[in-house]
């Protein structure tokens, strides 16, 4: 049982709302949502903080239930 009252208000329309905006300003002028878009960090690849093991290593170290005792 949830007892907290909703924060904001409930909203309708919100993806009426948001296609209004993409077709209505950003098609018509994308060069100031484009500058926005720009200033957002991205970050790095998370694969990109870890070093990759050697594939002849992986391949020599790989055991399946099959060849588990032949390594």
């Amino acid at each position: 049982m949830i007892d907290s009252a909703c924060q904001t208000d409930p909203t309708f329309r919100y993806v009426a709302n948001l296609m209004d905006l993409i077709f209505d300003q950003v098609f018509v002028d994308p060069a100031p949502f484009t500058q926005e878009l720009l200033k957002i960090p991205i970050p790095e690849d998370v694969c990109s903080q870890y070093e990759r093991p050697d594939r002849e290593e992986v391949i020599a170290g790989y055991a399946t239930r099959f060849n588990l005792y032949n390594n």
